[in-house]
């Protein structure tokens, strides 16, 4: 009679796979094999998920590994899951695979910008042209984020500012799904000689 005396062999024990964050709930993303050199239900095989069962479900009698639950980048970007294989022996003897799974970011989220929006302050006797000290900055979850970057001529005024007529600016700047205010204040300058109502006042005493 068959003593139980080989454990089970995984014909890899070590696996890495790249997922999509968007990868579809029950995509399945390989089938492992083990096999055992003993007979009867000493060499038949069951799997199991030692870890992160939340997010993916593995099948105890043909071993397919598949996604359980949306992966999110975000969230995690890398797994590793522990595979047992255990015979049905007795006692069982069993064996363990490692799969790596890597979770690619895609561009799911929208770039954000301060609530408050930014805020920068000029003097009304700059010359045009002359730059504004401001920086413009968001925030993105994603891995990657292009951002539009101002130019000292984008954000300088052709004409000249003068506070006695508007004393500040709110330009809009928009970005993929995303939108901020810069409020440009205007501050004055003594620029403005005093002036009497009349050229000339004739009093008769």
């Amino acid at each position: 009679m068959d003593v139980n005396d080989n454990p089970p062999e995984f014909v890899r024990s070590s696996l890495d796979f790249s997922l999509s964050e968007s990868t579809p709930v029950g995509y399945e993303i390989t089938r492992l094999n083990a096999t055992s050199k003993d007979d009867g239900n000493n060499a038949v095989i069951r799997y199991q998920l030692m870890d992160h069962d939340n997010y993916f479900s593995l099948s105890a009698t043909e071993g397919t590994l598949t996604v359980k639950s949306a992966l999110d980048y975000e969230r995690q970007q890398v797994y590793y899951l522990t595979v047992k294989a255990y015979d049905l022996g007795e006692p069982p003897l069993s064996a363990t695979a490692v799969v790596t799974v890597k979770v690619i970011d895609e561009n799911d989220n929208a770039p954000e910008f301060p609530a408050d929006g930014f805020r920068v302050s000029v003097k009304e006797n700059e010359p045009p042209g002359t730059p504004l000290s401001v920086k413009v900055l968001a925030t993105d979850a994603d891995s990657e984020c292009l951002l539009w970057t101002p130019t000292p001529d984008s954000w300088s005024f052709a004409p000249a500012r003068d506070r006695e007529l508007k004393d500040s600016y709110t330009p809009h700047r928009n970005g993929h799904g995303s939108r901020t205010t810069v409020k440009i204040t205007v501050l004055d300058v003594n620029d403005c000689v005093p002036q009497f109502d009349r050229a000339e006042y004739a009093v008769v005493l």
